[in-house]
């Protein structure tokens, strides 16, 4: 019974990793956008 319940618990936690990587993976482009034109620069990067 143990041993069914660490499985079940293992299997609902692979779930919830799943998800929190493919939400990681959707912003994570976007935190590095923002930090990088976020910092204080005397003229802008990419700026034309």
């Amino acid at each position: 019974m143990q041993d069914l319940y660490i499985n079940q618990v293992n299997l609902r936690m692979n779930e919830v990793m799943k998800v929190m990587t493919i939400v990681t993976c959707l912003l994570a482009p976007a935190a590095v956008i923002g930090g990088i034109f976020g910092m204080n620069f005397e003229t802008v990067p990419y700026n034309t």
